[in-house]
C-alpha cells in the first residue's frame, strides 16, 4: 500500500505540473482573437499583425472569414503574420450600439490552431498604422471564462474620419456553436436599466458593441438556456479612438485606440504591481472590483472600499492617500483588475499617445516567456518592465535572452519586497525583435513601444488559473486534495467541490464518457454527518470569501489516459445568477486530466514479506545494476 501511494503521489506531482506548465498559462494550441473597429488617423487604415513564439519549433494556421494562413515558428523567435484586412477587419458598420441591440457579426472571430503533434505556443496581437498602435496579450481558448468586465476610459474624442467614429467598445467572440450572452451594459458607470440578451449560433461569430460614453465596468457573462449550456467565450475591450489626459474629462486630442484582451474574473488576484513607463513622468490606472465591499490599499495607504464592477480611477501625477506615485503596489481583500494607461504625447514628456495595458497579479506570474518588440509603424523607443519579488533567487537569476542581468538594474520599491526594472532595447526600423525573460521565481513583465504620437503596450505573459476552482481531485490512496482537476489512470479517485453557497442537492455527470467504471449520472443528497448541521465538510477562507467544501462519497476510476468532461449541478433554496443558470440549479463543468502513472525504472526482489529491507534493481539503463 505505501509503494501505491508513492506511485500516485508521483503520478499526480508530475501531472499537476504538467497542468500548470501548459493548460492554465497564455501558452497554448488554439485561441481566438478579434480586429475590431479603428478610426484612422489621417485617413491611414490599421492592418492587424500576429506575432507567435514558442521555446520549441512549431506550425500551425490562422482561419477567419474564408482566408486560411499558414505560420512556422522557429524556437525562441517570433513570427508575424499579418492578415488580410479585407476578410479579418469589423467595421464600425457592423457593430452593435444602444438603440441596435441585437447586431451580430458572423465568422469574423480570427483562429489561431497549432497543428497535430506540434507543440503549444504564445500568440500575440500588434494592430498598427502610422500614428496609432496597438497590442495584446492573447488567451487560449483552455483558460478562457465565461464572466467578464470590460474595461476601457472617458471618451474625450468624437471626430469621424473615413466613416469610422471614436467609440468605447467591447468585442465577444463565440468559441462554440449556441452562445449566449447575458450584458449589464454600463455606461459613464451608469448601468443600464435591462440587460442586453445575444445569442451567437455559430463558433467564431462576433458581438461587436460601440457607445459613445465610457462602457467600463460593463459585466458580460455567458449563460444558458434551456438545454443549451453556458460556452466558454474570448473578450476584448478598448476603444476604437480617444485621447486620454491627466484627468477623466481633460481633452487629450489624440486619435488612438485601445485594444486588450480580457481576463476572466476567476483569474484576478489581490496584489498587483504598477511600474512607471521608462521616460515618462505619469501613469492613470483603473481599479475594478468583482464583489462588493472589496476593501483595496494603495502602497499601505489609507483603505477605500469598492462594490462589484464599480471602477475607480487614478493619476500618478496626483497625490493619493499618502502622497506616493508610481510605482504602487496594490492590494485587495478580494479579487480585482487592475489597468495601466499612458498619455496622449501632449499631456506628458517625451513620446507616445494612449495605450492601455492590463495587469497581472502576483498570483499568475510566470518564469520563463519570449515577447516581440516592433518597430511598425513607427516606434522608436522600445521597453520591457519586471516587477519582481525580492526574496530567494528571483533577481540573482533573472535572464534576458540567457544573459544574467545585473541585480543593480533592479530598483526595490520601498520595504514592499518587491523590485521592478526598466529596460531600453534598440529594435530595427523594419523588422521586430524578439526578447526571452526568464526567472527561477516568478515575475510579471508588461512591454510596450513609443513613437512620435503612437504607442503600443501589453503585458508580456500570465497564468490564467482560476485561483478558487469550484472541482478538485482527492485520490483514495492520499489525504490531501490536489489543487488541478488531475488524476491517474487505475487510481480511484473522489471529487471534492468548493463552493460559497450551501447546495440542498448534487448531480455529477461524465455525460457517458468511456473509460470510466460509472459514466453515467450520479445523484447525491448530502447526509448530515457528526456536528456539521450543514452537511458540508468543512470551510475555509480564500481571496476574502468563506468557501464550504464538499466530498461526493463516491470513487470514480479511468482506465484511459486523457481529457474527460464532467459537469456538476447544485440545487439550492433560492435561485442562482452565476451566468449559467436563472434557476435554483447551478450547472459547472469542468475537465478532469488524467494520465499514465510514471514508468518505475527499478525492479522489486523478494520471495516474501520482509522486515527490514527490500532489494532494488537500477533498470534505467537496461542493464539492471542494485541499488544501495
Amino acid at each position: 500500500m505505501k509503494i501505491c501511494r508513492l506511485i500516485v503521489i508521483i503520478c499526480m506531482s508530475l501531472l499537476v505540473g504538467q497542468i500548470a506548465a501548459q493548460d492554465f498559462s497564455n501558452k497554448g494550441k488554439d485561441f481566438w482573437l478579434v480586429f475590431p473597429p479603428h478610426q484612422p488617423s489621417q485617413n491611414r487604415l490599421a492592418s492587424l499583425s500576429v506575432y507567435i513564439t514558442s521555446d520549441k519549433n512549431s506550425t500551425g494556421k490562422i482561419e477567419y472569414n474564408g482566408t486560411v494562413q499558414t505560420f512556422v515558428v522557429t524556437a525562441n523567435q517570433t513570427t508575424e503574420v499579418i492578415l488580410n484586412r479585407t476578410t479579418s477587419y469589423i467595421s464600425g458598420s457592423e457593430a452593435a450600439t444602444i438603440t441596435n441591440q441585437s447586431k451580430i457579426v458572423s465568422n469574423r472571430g480570427i483562429k489561431v490552431t497549432v497543428d497535430a503533434g506540434q507543440p503549444a505556443v504564445v500568440v500575440y496581437a500588434h494592430m498598427f498604422a502610422g500614428a496609432r498602435s496597438a497590442a495584446s496579450l492573447i488567451l487560449p481558448t483552455p483558460v478562457l471564462g465565461k464572466t467578464y468586465y470590460a474595461i476601457s476610459w472617458t471618451q474625450t474624442s468624437s471626430g469621424i474620419a473615413s466613416g469610422e467614429n471614436a467609440l468605447s467598445q467591447f468585442s465577444v467572440i463565440a468559441t462554440e456553436d449556441n452562445t449566449s450572452l447575458r450584458i449589464n451594459l454600463k455606461r459613464n458607470g451608469v448601468a443600464t436599466a435591462s440587460p442586453i440578451l445575444v445569442d451567437l449560433p455559430k463558433v467564431g461569430d462576433v458581438y461587436q458593441f460601440q457607445d459613445a460614453q465610457d462602457i467600463s465596468g460593463t459585466l458580460i457573462e455567458s449563460v444558458g438556456v434551456g438545454t443549451n449550456l453556458c460556452k466558454k467565450i474570448a473578450v476584448f475591450s478598448g476603444s476604437s479612438s480617444l485621447g486620454i489626459a491627466n484627468t477623466l474629462t481633460g481633452a487629450g486630442n489624440s486619435i488612438d485606440p485601445l485594444y486588450q484582451e480580457c481576463y476572466p474574473i476567476n483569474s484576478w488576484g489581490r496584489k498587483y504591481g504598477i511600474t512607471p513607463f521608462r521616460g515618462k513622468n505619469r501613469l492613470n490606472y483603473r481599479i475594478i472590483a468583482s464583489e462588493d465591499n472589496t476593501t483595496i490599499l494603495t502602497n499601505g495607504g489609507n483603505p477605500f472600499v469598492l462594490n462589484k464592477g464599480s471602477v475607480y480611477t487614478q493619476f500618478s501625477d496626483q497625490n493619493i492617500n499618502n502622497t506616493f506615485k508610481a510605482p504602487l503596489i496594490i492590494e485587495a481583500d478580494k479579487p480585482i483588475s487592475v489597468s495601466q494607461f499612458s498619455l496622449t504625447q501632449t499631456q506628458d514628456i517625451g513620446q507616445g499617445d494612449p495605450d492601455m495595458i492590463l495587469l497581472n497579479p502576483v498570483e499568475q506570474s510566470i518564469r520563463d516567456i519570449t515577447v516581440f518588440l516592433s518597430p511598425k509603424q513607427a516606434i522608436t523607443d522600445q521597453n520591457i518592465n519586471v516587477f519582481i519579488k525580492n526574496a530567494g533567487t528571483s533577481i540573482t537569476s533573472f535572464k534576458i535572452d540567457g544573459v544574467i542581468e545585473p541585480s543593480t538594474s533592479f530598483i526595490a520599491i520601498g520595504n514592499s519586497g518587491f523590485s521592478y526594472l526598466q529596460k531600453q532595447f534598440i529594435v530595427g526600423s523594419t523588422s521586430s525583435s524578439s526578447i526571452r525573460l526568464t526567472s527561477d521565481s516568478g515575475f510579471n513583465a508588461i512591454c510596450y513601444g513609443f513613437g512620435d504620437f503612437e504607442s503600443y503596450g501589453y503585458s508580456a505573459g500570465t497564468n490564467v488559473i482560476d485561483l478558487n476552482p469550484p472541482v478538485t481531485v482527492q485520490n483514495d490512496y492520499s489525504a490531501t486534495n490536489v489543487s488541478y482537476s488531475a488524476t491517474c489512470t487505475n487510481s480511484p479517485f473522489k471529487i471534492t467541490l468548493s463552493l460559497t453557497y450551501q447546495p440542498e442537492k448534487f448531480v455529477v455527470d461524465f455525460n457517458g464518457v468511456a473509460g470510466i467504471n460509472d459514466p453515467q449520472p450520479f445523484p447525491y443528497t448530502p447526509i448530515v454527518t457528526g456536528a456539521k448541521p450543514n452537511k458540508y465538510d468543512s470551510t475555509y477562507i480564500s481571496n476574502g470569501k468563506t468557501y464550504y467544501l464538499y466530498r461526493i462519497p463516491k470513487s470514480y476510476i479511468f482506465s484511459a489516459g486523457g481529457t474527460y468532461p464532467v459537469k456538476i449541478t447544485t440545487t439550492t433554496t433560492s435561485p442562482q445568477s452565476d451566468g449559467c443558470s436563472n434557476t435554483n440549479d447551478q450547472e459547472i463543468t469542468d475537465n478532469i486530466f488524467v494520465n499514465a502513472p510514471p514508468k518505475a525504472d527499478f525492479a522489486i526482489s523478494t520471495n516474501g514479506c520482509v522486515n527490514n529491507a527490500i532489494a532494488l534493481t537500477d533498470l534505467s539503463d537496461g542493464v539492471g545494476r542494485p541499488l544501495v
